[in-house]
């Protein structure tokens, strides 16, 4: 029931104490939603009933991983928490990215 939610707490526990940055965990995160949004756009997109069954075991994105076990001011919370680490996330890409052209 709660194995989603346990598998992602154990990778972030992970992420952070192995790498302890900032912009480690931030590209993790994000990289988690990206995945996720993977995912659900293969199960939305495929129209293989045996694989949609094993896709519908993952959660859409962040966000609804909170919906689904969080209500109320706590979810407007989470939900700007992933708004503020995707823009972390822009202002690091771009970094590099400015730092790549000179």
């Amino acid at each position: 029931m709660y194995l989603d939610l346990i598998i992602f707490i154990v990778l972030l526990g992970l992420v952070i104490f192995y790498f302890r940055r900032l912009s480690n965990v931030v590209y993790f995160l994000v990289l988690v939603d990206i995945f996720l949004r993977l995912i659900y756009f293969l199960r939305i997109n495929l129209g293989i009933k045996e694989l949609n069954s094993f896709l519908k075991l993952f959660p859409r994105n962040l966000l609804s991983l909170s919906d689904k076990y969080l209500d109320g001011i706590l979810v407007t919370i989470v939900a700007w928490l992933i708004f503020i680490i995707y823009c972390l996330f822009f202002s690091y890409t771009t970094k590099i990215f400015l730092k790549r052209r000179k």
